[in-house]
């Protein structure tokens, strides 16, 4: 046999013998899956057998009245849950807070939207995002994509793909502008066939950059999108887009955010939240007549574009541009055209999946630093409670200690919100539990011996502000059954202190802006270590 005929010989031996293992593979992926399939039939009929049952039908009738009562004390419960802050603030913070405080909750008029008009006509039916290729209208427009790069990373190769997988519209292109990457996210670009600008990085600029998208796209629809932002469906941008076409006078749209699988506590809470607390649950078109009468959180609602996905008229930007900001260039925007008369909109049945689990230190920094840019922006003349910068800064110390004390001796088996009476306590101590070391650095500057007697004045720090900020918090959990575990506790507990981090930030940010005219080494010593690497 010659060795031509061996080699083949051994060739097919070789392949008959993967061929085997492949059958014997596939049989036995058969085998799992008809044993998940009966698995699954037979939860479904033990279920079916539950809701048939006596006890079910019991309980559920139990739950219906219940909810019925419920919704007759529930407003009374609402006064005597208000009454109650009230009485704390007086008994801890006297009058003139507690009537400083009200003045506040009166003015702030809300979170109700004033000309906002409801899109249900429009979108009857927020299930369509994910309605079938063929029941949408194809749209003779012509969108570009914008997207700012920074080492994208491989993900990045899943938005360019989605983004060339949207239905629906007269055409599509991808401008990547791209601000020193090393990690291949320019060749990614390239390989999707998206156009690519390179800058450099010490040019980026979060408003000025975003300009190049309006000189460098021929779409009539401009969508800026971040790096990391997945759209949810190949008709997202079909439904953005549409928006626009039906309603001339909407001169941008922007959508919801969902955060992603592997999302921490605390961004998944904040999102909900944050939708929660400026009434955008809906689909809605929104402007005012007399912006000059809107509230700061008003204001925020309406004119609050967000560039991490908003699809806007390319003749809008033309004429109002972004103005060059480090932070908030969307929301400076979207003021800009309010005030001018223009209307927004808002998608809560359009999404893009966003979310970013950052450590406390990052958290306190971004909200130090959002806080001075939305106080610029919004004009909203809040004041810092606190007479001194020093009292604020020995004050989050304090506060740190009761957080600690409040994580270490909180009951597992004991529901969520009990940690509320931990807190209550003012006990302190100083066994942090989060790993976040810069986080623990920067508060030991601040803290004071645990022998130390607190001042007065922490009361009126964070008590009334954090407290209710964690309420709501450990309800939005037990709402939805969470259960902290061992594999679920670093996650919880870095959440508490990200909480506690906003808070601080906020504060803080809201001291320098009212001491602005007589900044001392502190306040500057403070402003450089909360604004370095963000």
């Amino acid at each position: 046999m010659s060795l031509k005929n061996r080699e083949a010989e051994d060739a097919e031996t070789v392949s008959v013998e993967a061929l085997v293992e492949a059958e014997k593979k596939l049989s036995e992926a058969e085998a799992l899956n008809n044993e998940l399939r009966e698995n699954r039939d037979a939860l479904s009929a033990e279920l079916r057998e539950i809701k048939n049952s006596k006890a079910w039908r019991l309980i559920t009738a139990y739950r219906r009245i219940r909810f019925k009562v419920l919704a007759v004390f529930r407003k009374g419960w609402a006064f005597f849950e208000l009454a109650g802050v009230a009485f704390r603030m007086l008994r801890s913070d006297g009058p003139r807070y507690l009537w400083h405080k009200v003045r506040q909750r009166i003015g702030s008029g809300g979170g109700s939207i004033p000309d906002a008009v409801s899109l249900r006509d429009v979108y009857a039916n927020t299930a369509s995002m994910a309605c079938a290729e063929n029941e949408i209208s194809p749209l003779a427009c012509h969108v570009s994509v914008f997207i700012p790069t920074c080492n994208a990373g491989p993900e990045f190769d899943e938005l360019l793909d989605r983004l060339n997988r949207q239905k629906g519209l007269g055409g599509i292109d991808i401008l990547v502008v791209d601000s020193g990457s090393r990690d291949g996210t320019p060749e990614r670009a390239s390989h999707h066939n998206a156009r690519l600008i390179r800058i450099d990085p010490a040019s980026f600029n979060h408003g000025e950059t975003r300009n190049i998208g309006i000189e460098e796209t021929e779409g009539e629809f401009i969508l800026y999108i971040t790096q990391d932002a997945i759209p949810i469906g190949e008709t997202f941008l079909h439904r953005m887009a549409g928006l626009l076409v039906n309603h001339p006078d909407v001169a941008a749209v922007t959508c919801r955010q969902v955060p992603r699988s592997d999302s921490d506590f605390y961004f998944a809470f904040s999102m909900d939240n944050h939708y929660r607390v400026l009434n955008l649950l809906e689909d809605k078109i929104m402007g005012s007549e007399h912006p000059e009468k809107l509230t700061p959180i008003q204001k925020r609602a309406i004119a609050g574009l967000d560039d991490v996905c908003t699809l806007y008229r390319k003749s809008v930007l033309e004429k109002y541009r972004f103005n060059r900001l480090s932070f908030a260039e969307d929301l400076d925007l979207g003021l800009r055209l309010v005030e001018d008369g223009h209307k927004l909109a808002f998608l809560a049945s359009c999404a893009v999946i966003h979310s970013h689990n950052r450590p406390p230190i990052y958290t306190l920094k971004r909200s130090y630093i959002d806080t001075k840019c939305l106080e610029s922006i919004l004009a909203s003349g809040g004041a810092a409670i606190h007479t001194t910068l020093q009292t604020a800064v020995s004050d989050i110390g304090l506060m740190f200690q009761r957080i600690n004390h409040m994580l270490e001796n909180r009951d597992p088996s004991a529901p969520l919100t009990d940690m509320l009476d931990l807190f209550d306590t003012g006990k302190r101590s100083d066994k942090h539990r989060t790993g976040d070391e810069q986080f623990v650095d920067f508060m030991a500057r601040w803290t004071s011996p645990l022998s130390a007697k607190p001042i007065e004045a922490e009361k009126k720090m964070f008590f009334e502000s954090f407290r209710e900020r964690l309420k709501t918090f450990l309800k939005y959990l037990e709402e939805r059954l969470v259960v902290i575990d061992e594999y679920h506790r670093d996650d919880f507990n870095e959440s508490v202190y990200k909480l506690f981090a906003v808070t601080a930030g906020n504060q803080l940010a809201m001291q320098h802006l009212k001491n602005n005219t007589k900044t001392t080494s502190l306040h500057e010593e403070i402003d450089v270590l909360l604004t370095k690497d963000v």
